[in-house]
């Protein structure tokens, strides 16, 4: 209790101070700010997590408006709310808004110091990241390439909806079954490998406990230098995961340079994976090529704009053309230079599972556990009381699973 006690005086000491240097020396205007003590917002939602924290936004929001700025510890940050001023910073404005502003101590050390495309400065380096991204791995005859996977990943998440339970369809929490499906096809592409089940749950474990555990970690970054101090044990958690989640990648990425050389040797064929694009990368500043561990940080995940959703792309015998039309309808994954380059990627698996999905099984709700769209906040806003559903299988027909 002392040792919060002290670090909240502190915080609010030298927050008051650094508030009062900042109305005098700062000379850009600011959105309105609901905190006259800067460190005093955080304080409300840090302990809360990320859903505390978009909690506290929302309301800020309804109170001063569609764009308001926090100072975040020592980073002014500025917040958004409304589609047309996002589209206007983000599209209109790209190049003035692309850069990203020093990561804070935590997120130094998740993200290699900020090499990863989410995370990295616009710049060299930030582009051959990304042009090599939307270029190699999804680029439309790439991701068609993995046709075949999509469609075994399909036939195992349909039988173990079937084997869950008998044929009137027992209740299911269908999350678990499409983030198992979903990880399994996305570690093929990264690691271009059939992975088995338990090392596919590794990789699961640890993606997953790092963007769930971020919130846990958030208050090592309220000034470090007395965290270190006073929340040794959680520094030590934190590092602790980090070592972990580098043992689960690297022997994967080991393996694959392995595989590699041997194949040069045999002239042996196989599909490109993103950790092949990334091995013999050389890094525009430093002139060298991207070492195993900086590799383990690169963000797999990429699209364009979204598709327009046709189901009938799906049905079928035939080889589908995966770049499809395009309509733009809602900025889910960002917008601008900053936008996510895998939303293609995202759609296509979307409506291939969902179609797929709805052809194979008649879907039917609980009774006693309705559905309920409560929000919670992870690495992105899910349900907060997971979806339960019953999958009876649909009568039999003599068409071929589809491919996508």
């Amino acid at each position: 209790m002392a040792t919060w006690f002290l670090i909240i005086f502190v915080s609010l000491t030298l927050s008051f101070l650094l508030h009062l240097f900042l109305r005098r020396t700062n000379s850009l205007p600011l959105p309105p700010n609901p905190n006259f003590f800067p460190i005093l917002g955080p304080f409300q939602w840090l302990r809360q997590g990320f859903d505390g924290f978009y909690s506290y936004l929302r309301s800020i929001h309804h109170r001063l408006g569609p764009i308001i700025s926090l100072r975040i510890f020592s980073v002014p940050a500025i917040f958004v709310s409304d589609r047309s001023l996002a589209h206007k910073a983000l599209v209109l404005n790209g190049a003035v808004f692309s850069d990203r502003p020093p990561a804070l101590p935590t997120g130094k050390i998740i993200t290699s110091n900020q090499h990863t495309i989410s995370s990295g400065t616009y710049g060299a380096t930030w582009r051959l990241l990304r042009r090599n991204l939307t270029s190699e791995i999804l680029h439309p005859s790439r991701v068609k390439s993995y046709s075949n996977a999509r469609r075994s990943v399909l036939e195992n998440l349909c039988s173990r909806i079937r084997n869950h339970g008998d044929e009137e369809g027992e209740p299911i929490v269908v999350v678990d079954h499409l983030r198992y499906a979903m990880f399994s096809l996305l570690v093929l592409m990264c690691f271009g490998d059939k992975l088995d089940e338990e090392q596919i749950k590794q990789v699961e474990f640890v993606q997953r406990r790092e963007l769930l555990t971020l919130p846990r970690f958030n208050i090592l970054n309220a000034f470090p230098s007395f965290t270190k101090l006073f929340l040794r044990k959680r520094w030590e958690e934190f590092l602790m995961f980090r070592r972990e989640h580098k043992n689960v990648l690297l022997p994967l990425i080991r393996s694959r340079r392995k595989m590699i050389e041997e194949s040069k040797d045999s002239d042996k064929e196989y599909v490109q994976s993103y950790v092949d694009t990334l091995l013999d990368l050389e890094l525009p500043e430093k002139k060298r090529k991207l070492n195993e561990d900086e590799i383990v940080r690169r963000d797999p995940t990429v699209w364009e704009e979204p598709m327009e959703f046709k189901p009938e792309r799906f049905i079928g015998e035939e080889e589908v053309d995966v770049t499809g039309s395009r309509g733009i309808k809602m900025m889910p994954f960002g917008a601008g230079r900053r936008i996510c380059p895998g939303i293609g990627l995202a759609m296509l698996h979307l409506e291939y599972f969902v179609v797929n999905l709805v052809k194979e099984f008649e879907w039917k709700e609980v009774e006693g556990d309705e559905v309920d769209l409560s929000e919670k906040w992870e690495f992105t806003v899910v349900m907060k009381y997971p979806l339960k559903a019953r999958a009876v299988p649909r009568m039999k027909n003599k068409t071929h699973i589809v491919m996508a």
